[in-house]
């Protein structure tokens, strides 16, 4: 290649380079700052029908409603300002000193926040029910989880009491089993502090050692009384109608918006009713919250005109919008509303933006441009063996990506583990029966009173693992074999399109499932056998995932009968043996290998399924091998306690990443072997897993 085309490629890359530069300085300043053209409003899952009837009033393309708890609500809220996170929260209770410290710190400051109005906590029930009233301290003493010794001692024990009338001789001989929302749930928090905590104060008084049961004060039963049933009310009704002898606890919203459906248990004489509830004689009343980021009406229209739809004559007069869904209306609207557009709005801190990243990028096409002119000036060398090198060094950089990238995924799980068993002893953890990481959470108790013990919740998440292998292995092998050795070819045609269509089914359609059909189905059959059973099971748990299984079982074990030379199978029925014959001693044996590793990557998802648990099995850990009682896994606890503003160092924080180590450490073993097995076979890993 001559000089003078050297020169001529250096020229243009050199012009490449300015075209470049020219493009960096060019470029506008609002780039990513653009203002979303949507309002977001994100939290409690009680407020979410109010929210959602406000915004569907909305001119353009109207706010975008996301429930998911007072707490996650709160949380994301306080991640700082910008279009990526929310611009409104509404919580069913105020917002803790804690969760505030956490906005001021991510510079979500200052806040607007307004009282929208009333709402109850409603105790309800199926019609067919006999439970229509109790009284505070009977409810305490039928969900704490430590309450006096009925037999008069002065230590208090593990909640004894099974049905509601051994609490008082006239309620009904119905088992205790409430249906109520899960720990991020702001309805749950103000259940403790309106029902349990008064009632355990006042039963500690001349208490010889009233401290370390004033530290368990709120901590519910875990022994399946108590059930964690979701953030969704309307959910929660739905699944009182297949449960007639359980309660629910909702927002009196739920209560009414489904009148006839369920009815209301009326609490220390007083009944959940718009009346009782706005003038306070309803004991379980609370106030809903709204709380605004002044600093996003900079970028995001309507939001004053958003808050503004709560507080119209409209929407919480008798019989309006909002008064029709359940809310009962704050005794001053109308000054609540003028308070809305006091607080200026601060100077828009703009988040990290589109701009610095094209700039980033072009900055770098800029120095490589250069370096490729500079390169070929300098040396006559072909462009093709360039291109080659950097192809190789681009390949190199990013087998070193992944491999930090796995480096960084160990140290975030490890790096919160050790700062975890620095509060908590790990021989505690490891060997530790009782699971109720919530009781030794708050602030007001002690770190590591042996609420950390995990084998309850391997125990749930090996239960439900082998329930399912046990019911989809079976299946599954019946069908490989049948699609293998007996279907004809148009039925193989059918076949194996829909069993990988069938496989690739969300596992949240088999959590719907599970929660509404396989769950009762489960239960009802055992109260039929006399046997007692929740609605949420470990037996429905596990019998659903096995069901999700199956057809991705199903089509790994074929693919390892098809990767097996069929030659000596072939010479077998040319001798006269018979086709399972051959299936049995020729096939099956060298195909074993494959099918041993689809068995254990199959085991390893289930032991890493996290939707349908939480849907089909609930939130409490259980150290019993009964399946019909409730469980819990390590990733459906990972999720639960994936919530709140708490810092690095709290050991609430720090648990699901321990949680994760460990679950880590159990199925990477498992794909190690079942990859050392496939490498050993013919059988090639497919991606089906």
């Amino acid at each position: 290649m001559s000089r003078a085309v050297l020169v001529n490629r250096a020229a243009r890359f050199a012009a490449l380079a300015a075209l470049l530069a020219a493009l960096a300085s060019a470029m506008p300043a609002e780039v990513g700052a653009a203002p979303r053209s949507h309002a977001v409003i994100a939290g409690s899952s009680t407020m979410f029908p109010f929210a959602a009837a406000v915004a569907e009033r909305q001119p353009g393309p109207g706010p975008l409603v996301l429930p998911m708890g007072s707490g996650a609500g709160i949380a994301w809220f306080c991640e700082g300002i910008g279009p990526a996170t929310p611009d409104i929260v509404v919580a069913s209770r105020a917002m803790t000193p804690e969760e505030a410290s956490a906005c001021r710190v991510r510079g979500v400051t200052p806040l607007q926040s307004f009282e929208v109005g009333y709402d109850g906590i409603a105790l309800v029930t199926h019609p067919e029910s006999a439970l229509r009233e109790l009284t505070l301290p009977e409810l305490w003493r039928a969900l704490a989880h430590r309450v006096p010794d009925p037999a008069g001692g002065e230590q208090w024990v593990s909640n004894p009491y099974r049905t509601w009338n051994e609490l008082r001789a006239t309620l009904p001989d119905e088992p205790i089993r409430v249906l109520g929302p899960p720990p991020t749930s702001g309805t749950r928090d103000s259940f403790a502090r309106l029902a349990m905590l008064p009632s355990c104060l006042a039963a500690l008084t001349g208490h010889p050692r009233p401290e370390p049961e004033r530290r368990a004060c709120g901590e519910l039963r875990r022994d399946g009384a108590w059930v964690d049933a979701g953030e969704n009310d309307d959910g929660l009704v739905a699944r009182l109608l297949s449960d007639p002898h359980a309660l629910g606890l909702v927002g009196y919203g739920a209560l009414a918006r489904n009148p006839g459906r369920v009815v209301a248990v009326c609490v220390d004489g007083s009944c959940p009713t718009a009346e009782s509830i706005g003038t306070g004689g309803y004991p379980l009343a609370r106030p809903l919250f709204l709380y605004l980021k002044p600093a996003h009406r900079a970028f995001v229209p309507g939001l004053d005109a958003l808050v503004a739809g709560f507080f119209e004559p409209g929407a919480i007069a008798p019989g309006g919008r909002l008064a029709r869904l359940g809310l009962v209306p704050p005794a001053r609207a109308a000054g609540v509303a003028d308070r809305m557009t006091d607080t200026p709005a601060p100077p828009v801190v703009p988040p990290r933006n589109l701009r610095s990243l094209l700039a980033a990028v072009i900055v770098v096409g800029v120095l490589v441009a250069l370096a490729l002119g500079v390169a070929l000036m300098r040396r006559a060398a072909p462009v093709h063996r360039l291109l080659e090198h950097a192809v190789g060094a681009t390949l190199w950089a990013s087998a070193t990506v992944a491999a930090g990238v796995l480096a960084l995924v160990l140290a975030t799980l490890v790096v919160p583990t050790l700062g975890f068993f620095t509060q908590v002893s790990p021989w505690a953890f490891l060997t530790g029966t009782h699971w109720s990481p919530e009781s030794a959470i708050r602030a007001s108790q002690a770190i590591g009173e042996g609420a950390f013990g995990v084998l309850p919740v391997l125990l749930g998440s090996l239960m439900v693992a082998l329930i399912a292998l046990g019911l989809a292995l079976p299946l599954a092998l019946a069908a490989a074999l049948h699609g293998f050795a007996w279907a004809g070819r148009r039925y193989r045609r059918a076949w194996h399109p829909g069993i990988r269509l069938a496989a690739l089914v969300p596992a949240v359609v088999y959590g719907l499932f599970a929660a509404l059909t396989a769950g009762p189905v489960v239960a009802a059959a055992a109260a039929g056998l006399g046997l007692g059973a929740s609605v949420q099971s470990t037996l429905a748990a596990g019998m659903v995932v096995g069901i999700m299984l199956l057809p991705v079982l199903a089509v790994r074990l074929e693919e390892a009968l098809e990767a097996v030379p069929l030659t000596a199978a072939e010479a077998a029925l040319g001798l006269g043996a018979t086709r399972w014959e051959a299936l049995r001693d020729i096939v099956l044996p060298a195909a074993a290998p494959g099918m041993g590793a689809a068995v254990l990557l199959a085991v390893s998802r289930a032991l890493g399924e996290t939707v349908i648990v939480l849907m089909a099995a609930g939130l409490v850990a259980n150290w019993s091998l009964n399946p019909l009682d409730s469980t819990t896994t390590l990733t459906a606890q990972m999720v639960a306690l994936l919530s709140g503003t708490h810092a690095l160092d709290n050991v609430r924080t720090q648990l699901p990443f321990v949680l994760g180590l460990f679950l880590a450490i159990i199925v990477l073993p498992l794909n190690a072997w079942a990859l050392r097995i496939l490498r050993r076979s013919d059988v090639t890993p497919s991606p089906v897993f």
